[in-house]
């Protein structure tokens, strides 16, 4: 079952449309003509929002005399569509109490608003059994109101007044910084009563380590690039001589690719595409003993026998 109850206080200046509406107090409300006392707290904070979606209310009416609320006077008297002035979302602000958020407002509620015409607010709650709030079902804009302390504002009388308080309080002589001594001790592994020389000297051996350590992350990155690209040539070499055993021209502009973008191009490459007499690597050369010699080695060779005193027949067998 819910609970409507009404406010009687005045609205906002008539100049533009309120952006808050407070329809419940932090702690504890009296409905003195309901004799029903209520209470918004932990439990509203921890109950309601998850209330609001699991029923379907996460996008309550702002209506007017409760006539989008089942079994009401204003309710009976009307058909759908019923009229609204806004819809919007509750929220639970701990220590100050629930609104009433508006998102979208109508004509209808405009002209009630900045005219006066409704100047009292009446949220439909619903209690558990301790009378904790637990679940919105709408707000009411009404003309005469029951529940203290209860009215249509904007936020920015809100945030006027708590910067007066916040003015009101004496600066606290307790800085709640960070300790940025304690943080480099503990960074340094130091005590935190570590003194300002034994900081400095285990900074410098701290950063001389960083140093050191940086530019053996560097050689050793170099030495794994060397020995991993020496890796990759060597099975280049091991696919192409594969590729060249089945006949496969190989381009030697594909050298150029990664490793594994290589084996795959060469994977797909047509075999039996050069003759078995003719496989082998391109960029090799075949030698071959052919007992023909260039005329200029022939010569060579027999400027030297002569110097030695080698003839011609030993010369030819050695």
């Amino acid at each position: 079952m819910f609970f409507a109850f009404r406010a009687p206080l005045p609205t906002t200046d008539g100049k533009k449309l309120p952006e808050r509406l407070l329809v419940a107090k932090w702690g504890r409300n009296d409905a003195p003509s309901k004799g029903v006392t209520f209470y918004v707290n932990d439990t509203t904070v921890r109950e309601l929002p998850r209330n609001q979606i699991a029923v379907g209310f996460d996008q309550p009416a702002l209506d007017f005399e409760h006539n989008t609320l089942p079994g009401t006077e204003a309710y009976n008297a009307e058909k759908e569509p019923r009229a609204i002035a806004a819809t919007g979302a509750f929220s639970v602000v701990p220590g100050e109490g629930l609104y009433f958020t508006p998102t979208r407002w109508t004509p209808e509620g405009e002209r009630s608003v900045l005219g006066g015409h409704h100047p009292d607010i009446s949220p439909a709650l619903k209690f558990n059994a301790k009378g904790e709030v637990i679940l919105g079902h709408s707000v009411a804009l009404c003309r005469n109101g029951s529940v203290p302390d209860l009215q249509v504002f904007s936020v920015d009388g809100l945030l006027a007044e708590k910067f007066a308080a916040l003015s009101a309080v004496p600066p606290t002589t307790h800085s709640t910084a960070m300790n940025h001594k304690e943080l480099l001790c503990l960074i340094l592994g130091l005590s935190a009563t570590a003194t300002d020389v034994e900081i400095a000297t285990a900074a410098k051996t701290f950063a001389t380590n960083a140093a050191a350590a940086q530019t053996g992350v560097q050689a050793f990155s170099t030495q794994l690039n060397a020995l991993q690209k020496r890796i990759d040539d060597q099975e280049r070499e091991h696919i192409t001589a594969l590729a060249i055993r089945d006949g496969k021209v190989v381009p030697l502009s594909a050298s150029k690719l990664p490793i594994e973008d290589f084996r795959a191009f060469v994977a797909e490459l047509q075999p039996n595409q050069v003759p078995l007499a003719q496989r082998t690597v391109e960029g090799l050369k075949a030698f071959s003993a052919s007992g023909v010699m260039s005329a200029a080695a022939s010569a060579a060779d027999e400027d030297v026998r002569m110097q030695l005193g080698i003839s011609k027949e030993e010369w030819a067998k050695a």
